[in-house]
């Protein structure tokens, strides 16, 4: 349960914020996705199935996830959207879910050949930060991208519970 994960994450991130407002201003919606993508496509990349390198529960909460500096791709959405909530908490965003994936969308305004998704109404701008390749807002990998462009995804409203 991704979103309940977040939500429940997000008071405990909240104590970053004023670390992140030193480097980017909040008033700048997309440079702060991009700084907080940065941040979370550096932690390296695990499957977290085994249990000699991990719990083995193929999934770190938020704080776990910061703890071990180590996650998956939807751990590592997961901690994105929870810090984005945690420093921007009336912005729309959406869990986005592919065939062994998890990527997220924010409403933002896209750019010239960015990717999005419209979801209730809501035209969202795509992100991915599973990394190691550190993408911006609106960039995907050619793979991720084919997916999400040809529909084959389910998506979450990230909403307050």
């Amino acid at each position: 349960d991704h979103v309940r994960i977040a939500n429940e994450s997000v008071d405990d991130l909240k104590t970053v914020k004023p670390v992140i407002l030193e480097k980017v201003t909040v008033k700048n919606i997309r440079k702060v996705t991009n700084f907080i993508l940065g941040f979370v496509q550096n932690i390296p990349y695990e499957t977290l199935q085994s249990r000699a390198t991990s719990s083995g529960a193929g999934f770190n909460t938020p704080l776990r996830l910061l703890w071990e500096n180590k996650g998956d791709c939807d751990s590592k959405v997961t901690l994105t959207v929870a810090l984005l909530r945690a420093l921007m908490p009336r912005i729309k965003i959406v869990l986005i879910f592919i065939d062994n994936h998890a990527i997220f969308g924010i409403d933002i305004p896209a750019e010239a050949n960015e990717t999005t998704v419209l979801f209730e109404g809501t035209t969202y701008l795509v992100a991915d930060p599973t990394g190691p390749r550190l993408m911006n807002v609106g960039q995907l990998s050619d793979d991720t991208q084919n997916i999400v462009l040809s529909g084959l995804y389910s998506i979450e409203a990230f909403v307050d519970q």
